[in-house]
């Protein structure tokens, strides 16, 4: 029997408790911003360390999966959309965002290959997405390059080109 109550655990419940906050600042983005990438670091952290300590579950799984979603799928959608309102297209863009990030964890979860990923991780295209978005943010650059993003990010996660895992 697996135990409940591990260390990766307890981080992947704390990546997600940071994910929720990120979406509901979203209106304040630096803070926003900065716990998305806290959020990668625990990401990070929790499956190295369950790894390490040979604490690997299935909950484990489930609350990874789930800290993918919330952290790296709606969270960054929901800080953008926060700052660019009204645009139907980055709402419709948004959509095929987080399910095709969802599509690919799927993916990975049932491929469960140990060398490499098939497409871009969430947690890459988040962050992508976030710094790019921040660029257009900070500068006089279109917001539609953040369109164009999303769909090339959210083809990229669907793609099945490998990509070695580098830890």
């Amino acid at each position: 029997m697996n135990k409940v109550i591990t260390l990766p655990n307890i981080l992947s419940s704390i990546g997600i408790i940071i994910a929720i906050n990120a979406m509901v600042f979203r209106q304040y983005l630096g803070l926003a911003l900065t716990l998305v990438f806290i959020d990668v670091i625990i990401d990070y952290a929790d499956g190295k360390i369950a790894k390490f300590l040979k604490q690997e579950s299935r909950l484990g799984l489930l609350l990874d999966s789930l800290n993918d979603t919330i952290g790296f799928l709606l969270a960054p959608v929901l800080i953008i959309g926060a700052q660019i309102e009204g645009n139907v297209y980055f709402v419709l863009l948004a959509c095929l965002y987080v399910l095709a990030g969802i599509y690919r964890l799927y993916r990975e979860y049932t491929l469960n290959n140990k060398t490499h990923f098939t497409g871009l991780t969430t947690t890459a295209s988040a962050v992508l997405l976030l710094v790019l978005f921040t660029l257009v943010h900070l500068t006089s650059l279109s917001h539609q390059l953040v369109l164009i993003g999303l769909f090339i990010l959210s083809s990229l996660m669907i793609a099945k080109f490998p990509l070695k895992r580098l830890f």
